[in-house]
Formats: structure tokens, sequence, C-alpha cells
């Protein structure tokens, strides 16, 4: 996958909007911004990640993709509706996966106990 990113916009972010930024330790990030904070920060969080990153600060980002592509195809983050839908659902679908991760279990272990009869 290559990622297109544009420079940081004077503006606050936008929840879903992808930041590249540098936390405070010197490492680089790119999450997903999932909640604006009262306090003028983000809390992000990547699509992969369990852990959410609160007080993500506008000094520490480096720019906002703008676009991705993937199998050949571009994709604008602002215009593609499939897109946009990913990041309506995006947030659900990650609660789900704990469940989904269970039942995975559940049905190895039962699987397991019907072969053994």
């Amino acid at each position: 996958m290559k990622l297109n990113l544009g420079k940081k916009h004077s503006g606050k972010l936008k929840k879903y909007d992808l930041p590249f930024y540098r936390r405070d330790d010197g490492s680089f990030i790119l999450h997903r911004v999932i909640k604006l904070q009262k306090n003028g920060n983000y809390t992000c969080r990547g699509d992969n990640q369990w852990e959410k990153e609160f007080d993500v600060r506008d000094d520490q980002i480096i720019g906002v993709v703008t676009s991705f592509t993937r199998g050949g195809k571009v994709v604008d983050v602002k215009v593609s509706r499939g897109y946009k839908f990913y990041c309506k659902i995006w947030p659900w679908v990650h609660f789900l996966k704990p469940l989904y991760k269970y039942f995975v279990k559940f049905q190895s272990i039962f699987s397991k106990n019907k072969e053994k009869s």
C-alpha cells in the first residue's frame, strides 16, 4: 500500500482523519482520529490496534493522509464513498473483534471435543 500525505492544514483535524505524527519519544505514527478532545488535542487509534492514544497535539502532526493506493487503485479519502463507509463502520467492527476471536476460540474447542467423541 502506498500513502500520499498532504501538508498539515491550519485548521483542526476532523474525526476519521489520518494524521501522521511524531510522538514525544521520537517514534512516527499513523493513526486515525477517533475523538476531538475538549482541550483541543486528539484521541487516535490505529485500525489494527486496541489501545487508544490520548492527547495527540497539533504540534506533533507532520501531515495528513489525502489518498492511498491499494491494488493499483488510488483512493481519495475525501471523495471515496467506500472509504467513508469504512470509516463509519470501523469503530463498530473494531468493537466486535473480541467477540469474533472468542467465537473462533470456542468453535475450535467445540470441534476438538467433537472429534474425540
